[in-house]
């Protein structure tokens, strides 16, 4: 029997077995054939990453620790008195593709 694509979107979002990236290009060609631009653009961006954070989603920035290498004891926290500076050095932007993210993931 020949599925629809959007069934088979649906069928790829249920089951684990599916890469991310192959759920993106089946919701690549919805986004399409329903003419959904804005859901389009950010399945590309998704897929082929960011090129600035103009039109960079919130969730793709990481909050982090800032540390430093030292000789004797390792990594060590990175103090800055300055809370906007410290914000700012903490706030990591992901502008990689999802397939990268997900490469580093599963690393």
């Amino acid at each position: 029997m020949n599925q629809s694509v959007v069934v088979q979107l649906q069928e790829f979002a249920s089951d684990s077995k599916y890469e991310i990236s192959d759920l993106l290009r089946k919701a690549l060609i919805v986004a399409a054939k329903l003419h959904l631009t804005d859901f389009k653009k950010w399945i590309i961006y998704e897929l082929n990453g960011y090129d600035n954070e103009d039109n960079f989603p919130n969730y793709r920035h990481v909050n982090c620790d800032v540390k430093v290498e030292h000789p004797f004891r390792g990594q060590i926290p990175f103090v800055i008195h300055d809370p906007e500076m410290m914000d700012f050095l903490r706030a990591m932007p992901i502008l990689a593709s999802v397939v990268e993210v997900d490469s580093i993931v599963k690393q």
